[in-house]
């Protein structure tokens, strides 16, 4: 009989679901890299372990949250992206491998982008205030 795993916070962003895909995706797609290539097998692993911080942001409050989300999680996924896209034009792994991870972690990026900015006031006309609105 197995027993239940404990649900987190975490476990509810659809973000964390698409981490844990890019996750598995790039482990794969290291694992294809030419052992001659050090420098990329080594970038790509590094970058490839940002997960657990989608996690720790998740679990904090206010302000401390959106700055993990936005300086922890969305750096990483920036990071990424260059390290997948030396790997595509030096065509070290199959392209559409490639393209596939590159897709999701623009996906990630902009929902980290979305959850750092929830806290924020939206701009715009009813956000004037009454000074503004008399010149």
């Amino acid at each position: 009989m197995s027993a239940a795993l404990p649900a987190f916070d975490y476990q509810r962003l659809d973000a964390f679901k698409v981490a844990r895909e890019l996750c598995a995706l790039a482990t794969h797609s290291r694992a294809e890299l030419p052992v001659a290539m050090p420098p990329y097998r080594t970038n790509t692993a590094a970058r490839s372990q940002r997960v657990p911080c989608i996690a720790e942001a998740s679990s904090r409050q206010g302000a401390d949250r959106l700055c993990r989300f936005r300086c922890g999680a969305r750096r990483g996924m920036r990071g990424r992206g260059r390290a997948w896209e030396g790997v595509l034009v030096l065509n070290l792994a199959p392209e559409a491998e490639i393209l596939t991870l590159l897709a999701l972690l623009d996906r990630l990026c902009a929902m980290l982008t979305r959850l750092a900015h929830m806290g924020e006031r939206p701009s715009g006309p009813a956000q004037i205030g009454p000074r503004a609105r008399e010149r």
